[in-house]
């Protein structure tokens, strides 16, 4: 167990909701949020390891090297990431 690492594959010997922001290459962008079943104590007893990911590979044409992807993964490009609503009443992102 650490008390400063967690993440939804249990790495450190502890599990905790994960959100892979951007894992990506010039060839596939995926983002990742992972859930873990609902707990009283800090400390978790399972997560989805998988993921409810959304990912590039899926939707051809749309990201990839070559002017004829959306995204040209060969030329410059900016990749916003928001957060929007209000934490719950213990202070738990919204689900």
């Amino acid at each position: 167990w650490s008390p400063y690492y967690c993440d939804a594959n249990k790495v450190c010997g502890q599990w905790c909701p994960e959100l892979d922001i951007m894992e990506a290459n010039t060839g596939a962008f995926q983002a990742t949020p992972h859930s873990c079943t609902d707990s009283s104590t800090p400390k978790y007893y399972s997560c989805d390891r998988n993921g409810q990911f959304q990912r590039t590979r899926e939707h051809p044409g749309g990201y990839g090297p070559g002017p004829s992807n959306t995204i040209d993964t060969t030329r410059p490009f900016e990749v916003r990431t928001r957060f929007e609503g209000s934490p719950s009443a213990n202070g738990s992102p919204p689900r």
